[in-house]
């Protein structure tokens, strides 16, 4: 399956949880924190989840494909 970003994006850059719907086509924001939240649980993939603040997580865009 092919999936199909609005811009070009930098492989290595950490975005704000709230910005990936709009580097993913169809993804809606409940959709992305779930995503998070399951990368989180999973150890291969919770070094792609960084969490400074209660309220602020941003996403290596990498590690999210």
């Amino acid at each position: 399956m092919k999936i199909k970003i609005k811009e070009k994006v930098d492989e290595g850059v950490w975005y704000r949880l709230g910005l990936l719907p709009e580097l993913f086509v169809g993804l809606s924001v409940s959709t992305a924190k779930a995503y998070a939240k399951e990368m989180e649980s999973m150890s291969e993939f919770s070094s792609g989840i960084l969490k400074p603040g209660h309220s602020t997580t941003f996403v290596n865009y990498e590690t999210f494909l």
